[in-house]
């Protein structure tokens, strides 16, 4: 995520808001294995997205990293699950 947030940073968040928008910074569930990503909300429900994805589901996501070179996010696993949200990020605690 950067340049928004740097290696040894840490996030609060805000777990299971009623509502997410594209631009939220969202704290993510990985899909391959344990553990979890921070990545931007590009597309939601409803949002025709390019790249012959189509249109984003019902109760899923489109995440992209800010760093979009380096970054795993939606364009290799796919559309992300509402469940597999874990909360929006409200604040940066640099160490």
């Amino acid at each position: 995520m950067n340049p928004h947030l740097n290696a040894g940073d840490r996030v609060i968040i805000a777990r299971r808001p009623s509502n997410y928008a594209r631009g939220d910074v969202v704290v993510i569930t990985r899909p391959d294995s344990p553990g979890q990503l921070v990545k931007r909300i590009a597309a939601v429900a409803g949002d025709r997205f390019p790249g012959g994805l189509g249109v984003v589901p019902p109760d899923h996501v489109f995440v992209l990293g800010d760093n979009l070179p380096s970054s795993m996010d939606s364009r290799h696993f796919g559309f992300v699950p509402m469940d597999r949200v874990v909360g929006r990020m409200i604040r940066r605690l640099t160490i």
